[in-house]
């Protein structure tokens, strides 16, 4: 099984919202929304993140920057957004969606998730990951 079935695996089989999996061994694992949990990874871990696997309930633009920005190898994800499979297959990142959609939205679901509206003209992984995380420390979440 390879890292990014096993980060898969434990994403559905235990309601992890992410699963981070690198040698065959699930490094961090979350069941917090949005950003957050995915910075906390990067937070943790560190170097041990770069070319790791990782499953993640929805990404869109902001979590592709995220993820090219940290170095990830593989994702998995139910929810895929078209900027950001546009932004990762360009990289070069193994990529599995079980759904793809125009755009990522808010809670609610009537606009635009504001990640999502936050990095719509951004390509630079290094340039979303500054957007993202002075958003975050502007609003104190995700």
């Amino acid at each position: 099984m390879s890292d990014l079935e096993l980060a898969a695996q434990e994403f559905k089989s235990q309601g992890y919202s992410l699963a981070v999996v690198k040698n065959q061994e699930i490094l961090f694992a979350s069941r917090k929304s949005g950003l957050l949990p995915l910075l906390e990874a990067a937070e943790h871990l560190k170097e041990q993140l770069r070319g790791s696997a990782l499953a993640d309930k929805v990404i869109g633009k902001a979590a592709a920057l995220l993820c090219l920005h940290f170095k990830i190898s593989a994702l998995y994800t139910p929810l895929l957004s078209q900027p950001a499979q546009k932004l990762l297959e360009k990289s070069g990142i193994h990529l599995i969606a079980d759904s793809l959609t125009a755009r990522i939205l808010a809670p609610g679901g009537e606009s635009t998730c504001p990640m999502e509206e936050l990095t719509w003209m951004v390509d630079e992984p290094a340039q979303g990951y500054t957007l993202i995380t002075q958003r975050i420390k502007a609003k104190g979440r995700t």
